[in-house]
């Protein structure tokens, strides 16, 4: 087997910056949803997945309730969130914060992961519109405006 010698970001690094684009939608639009989510999420945040760059093209970290999958696209970031802004979905460039405390994330959902990848510790955010809410405050987004897309 031969292994090739990737410069990647080394995980280890807390000083790499990288931006995520974090993407809400419904999960209709993704996935059929348990009747439950529909009691604690409102229409158009239903479901969490984010998205970020890397040399050889896009990551997505899209965690569900059985599994957390993890696609690689041979794409630019950009041009995959533009493909979710097409389809009516709302995507927020978040730039990653590292957190130096261990903080408590609460039960393991969508939401949980994604704060999780951006570096968000708020045990009291646990639906998508409360983190769009959040992000849109801007004091976690790429600018001051909250990037809001």
């Amino acid at each position: 087997m031969i292994i090739p010698d990737l410069d990647l970001v080394d995980p280890a690094d807390h000083n790499a910056q990288l931006a995520w684009y974090v993407v809400f939608c419904d999960w209709t639009t993704t996935r059929r949803a348990p009747w439950f989510i529909h009691v604690f999420t409102r229409p158009g945040f239903r479901h969490v997945f984010a998205l970020r760059s890397t040399k050889l093209g896009t990551v997505m970290l899209n965690p569900l309730l059985s599994s957390i999958f993890v696609e690689w696209f041979p794409y630019d970031v950009e041009a995959c969130a533009i493909a979710c802004r097409r389809r009516g979905w709302l995507v927020v460039r978040v730039e990653n914060k590292t957190q130096k405390d261990y903080g408590l994330r609460g039960l393991i959902t969508c939401v949980s992961v994604i704060k999780a990848a951006i570096g968000l510790n708020r045990w009291w955010i646990v639906t998508p519109y409360q983190l769009y809410k959040h992000l849109e405050e801007g004091e976690w987004s790429g600018t001051d405006d909250g990037d809001v897309q």
